[in-house]
């Protein structure tokens, strides 16, 4: 897979049940994160860690639903479909 910009090279998904789970030098490296329904220490912890506090809400998500951020820009939400 090749990344967008001038260098060709690779992406990385990291999955974890807690984002706190992954180290932070691979969080803080991280340009996008998929959010979905987590606890509400959770959902504090990544509007602090994304500089986003709309990110506060991710712990009132229906199921199938997830915001999408990428640093710097505004947040998304969205719903996985089948």
């Amino acid at each position: 897979m090749l990344t967008r910009g001038r260098h060709q090279g690779h992406s990385v998904a990291l999955i974890a049940q807690r984002h706190k789970m992954l180290d932070l030098s691979a969080r803080d490296q991280c340009g996008m994160l998929f959010a979905f329904l987590v606890g509400a220490d959770d959902a504090r912890d990544l509007s602090e860690d994304w500089a986003d506090p709309e990110l506060r809400r991710a712990c009132e998500l229906s199921p199938l639903h997830y915001y999408a951020k990428r640093r710097g820009e505004p947040i998304k939400s969205g719903k996985v479909v089948f």
